[in-house]
């Protein structure tokens, strides 16, 4: 999952808050409540060919019985812990 977000951190400003603000408005895909589903997740993994996160977002939504979402604040934290720094 690390090699898959350093894909991503080099591909829009690396590890500036406008770059992860970027990432984030790319793929939420709930613009009222603005937060980002396993759904973005799972898209942004196969549009950058991330085979194995997208496997590994699919386990995770089968474990599940509702869609996990992410505000914009807990994306950043839990996915770019170092960001905060």
């Amino acid at each position: 999952f690390n090699t898959f977000m350093d894909c991503i951190f080099k591909n829009i400003h690396e590890n500036s808050k406008e770059g992860l603000e970027q990432i984030f408005l790319l793929y939420r895909d709930d613009v009222a409540h603005n937060t980002i589903s396993l759904r973005g997740l799972k898209r942004m993994a196969q549009e950058l060919g991330e085979k194995e996160m997208v496997k590994e977002i699919e386990a995770l939504s089968k474990l599940t019985k509702t869609d996990i979402a992410l505000n914009y604040e807990e994306f950043v934290s839990f996915y770019f812990p170092e960001a905060e720094k």
